[in-house]
This record gives C-alpha cells, structure tokens and sequence, in this order.
C-alpha cells in the first residue's frame, strides 16, 4: 500500500524533511503550489518530488469548496470563496502540462466538485483533461453522491487506451455510515485498475481495505499536537502524547498533550522527520500485510507498463 505523503507544498520545513527522508510516495496540490503559489521556485519542493518514486498531483478544488468558510480571514479567503472553476481549471491544464516536462508527477487527480458543479460539470472539464493530452495519468474520482453504476463506469474509463487505470474513491465522513469499500475494491481490483483512498489512513481502515494508495497529511500533526509518531507493530502508525521539555526562553516548560508551545526549529524537524519515517515505514508494512493475505497490486501495477 503506498501512503503518499500530503503537504508537501506547506511549511518550508515539512518539504525539507520530504525530501531529506526520501519519501517515495508523495501528494502535491495545484491549489497551494501553482494556484496559491509558484512552488517552482522553491529547489526543496523540486527536489522532494524528484526523489519520490510516485507523485500524485491533487487539483485542491475539493478541498477548497469544502474548507471555505473556515478560510475566512486567512490570506486565502479571496481565492477560496466566489472561485471561478472555470478559471481554475483552465489554469490546472496549464499547470499540469508545463510540470510535465520536468517529470514531476505520474498522475494527476480531476477536479472533484460534483457536489457544487454537479456531473455535467465533472464531465465537461475530464473531456478537456483528457483533450489536453493529460488523459495518460488521469484519476477519476467517485463520491458517495454517486451510485454503484457509475463506479463501474469510471472503471471502464480508466481501462480505456491511453488511460491511467486508476480511479479515486471518496473516504469515510462523519454525516454518513462507512461504505462497503470491499466491494469497490474487489471489482477494480479484478479490473486490473488501481484504487486511491482519500481520507483513508486511520488503522483501522488501513487493515480492513486493501487500497493500491492513500494520502496522508497528518504526518505533521506531531508538531501541532506534541506527539511522537512510531510505526505500529501490526501495520499503520501509532501516536502519544510527549512530555517534551523546550528550552525557549518564555516558553511552557512542557507539553500537555494539547497545542505546544513553540520550539526551536531543530526539536520540530526531529518530530517531523520521526513521523515521515514511521508512515514510510508503516507503507512497507501494509504493502507486506496485505500481500500475505493475496492482495498484490503489484500484479496489477504490471498491467500499466
């Protein structure tokens, strides 16, 4: 199971630690890098993907339709509410295909919006994905608003020449009952074509669902909480509270197991460095799991070359 490792595109030390763990898997979003940003011209966030062995690039729009209104008084309220998809999505083409060029990426995510676009939507903007020659490494995204016949639809899309035979599939929310993500898997899985979890990287989920991939960017959270991040013996991460002393000088002398006071830079890179490692770890881990139990992506891997 690959666990590609999301915020690549956030704090300058988070992307640092990427790329001086060597993660092999890793998430980029269009949103904070090329829409937000000019990643471009930071050597670290090129460097970090060029080392990875697997790069996805997520457009962000799903994020952005659904986080808002909590960006309000942020720097990108102006860009997160009133967006023009339209726009956005020309400027993702854009982005994406001059990326190309440096290797960067080996698939990219479609602008999963239905809840706001509605399919016509969804549907026009993967034709002009798929026109701007980005078909090859393009994922589909399947949400529960959807119903089973148009997963069997996007896993015929994907098998299509010149596809990516990779498919999204919404992860768990707390307004609705978890889904039988089994039965999706099995079929793509038979299919040939891989499965992407978003929102899928609690234990419990990572034992149960036998994922080709999922992202992960609570990976950092060790430096907002406190806590030490380690590998779980049976696959997965584990975290705890740490009662961490920190020298600063007007600082809380130790930490609670709420938000940490802050700390020198070194004592936050030792945390995110621990905590890439043991999700690296823990990709290894499930990969071994899960093949143990005849599930080899691999296999299915083979079909794409």
């Amino acid at each position: 199971m690959k666990i590609l490792l999301a915020a690549i595109d956030g704090s300058t030390e988070a992307t640092k630690v990427m790329r001086d763990v060597r993660a092999p898997y890793v998430l980029a979003s269009f949103f904070y890098s090329g829409w937000m940003h000019n990643q471009l011209e930071r050597p670290d966030w090129f460097s970090a993907l060029k080392t990875a062995r697997f790069r996805m690039l997520d457009s962000g729009a799903f994020t952005l339709q659904t986080t808002a209104i909590s960006m309000a008084g942020t720097k990108g309220n102006a860009k997160a509410l009133g967006v023009d998809y339209d726009l956005m999505l020309d400027k993702y083409i854009k982005w994406t295909q001059s990326v190309r060029r440096f290797n960067l990426f080996d698939v990219w995510v479609e602008m999963d919006i239905s809840v706001v676009t509605g399919y016509d939507w969804v549907h026009a903007q993967r034709h002009k994905l798929i026109a701007a020659g980005l078909g090859k490494g393009l994922v589909n995204v399947w949400h529960a608003n959807a119903d089973w016949d148009y997963w069997l639809y996007l896993l015929r899309e994907a098998q299509k020449p010149g596809r990516s035979r990779y498919v999204a599939i919404e992860g768990n929310a707390l307004d609705r009952p978890e889904m039988d993500y089994a039965k999706f898997l099995h079929v793509a899985y038979r299919a040939g074509v891989r499965v992407h979890g978003f929102k899928m990287t609690k234990l419990n989920c990572l034992k149960k669902y036998p994922f080709y991939s999922v992202d992960s960017s609570s990976w950092i959270a060790s430096v907002v909480y406190g806590t030490t991040t380690t590998a779980h013996r049976s696959g997965g991460v584990s975290s705890k509270g740490k009662r961490l002393r920190v020298a600063e000088p007007g600082a809380t002398p130790v930490w609670k197991g709420s938000t940490p006071p802050r700390m020198y830079r070194k004592q936050r890179i030792a945390m995110l460095e621990s905590s890439a490692r043991a999700w690296v770890q823990a990709s290894h881990d499930l990969d071994q799991y899960w093949k143990r139990r005849g599930v080899d992506w691999d296999i299915v891997e083979g079909m794409n070359r």
